[in-house]
């Protein structure tokens, strides 16, 4: 398969997720059966690595100097992907702050 049918294959697999989201948002119970779906959890799971390691390596190419300051930071993307985004966002200035005292 090349490139370009993968890329339409990965947007399209989602879609009929956000559209019970979208559509039936009081279907809670019915979002969590489909992840009963080996499949469907190693989706999910996927999609969790690949924002983890997108974010972090954003964080990284933003803060290039931020040397040790950003690991905690980092772990907490790790573990918690949302949670570590918002912090890193919160301390970006402090973060891209050159130490001059070198």
């Amino acid at each position: 398969m090349d490139p370009a049918t993968l890329f339409r294959i990965a947007n399209l697999l989602p879609l009929p997720i956000w559209a019970v989201w979208i559509l039936a948002p009081h279907t809670l119970a019915g979002v969590m059966k489909l992840f009963a779906s080996p499949w469907v959890a190693l989706a999910g799971w996927v999609h969790y690595l690949c924002f983890d390691l997108f974010v972090a390596r954003w964080m990284l190419h933003d803060a290039p100097d931020a040397g040790y300051r950003l690991s905690p930071i980092l772990c907490l993307t790790l573990l918690f992907g949302p949670a570590g985004l918002l912090c890193y966002l919160a301390l970006r200035s402090w973060l891209q702050a050159v130490d001059l005292r070198v």
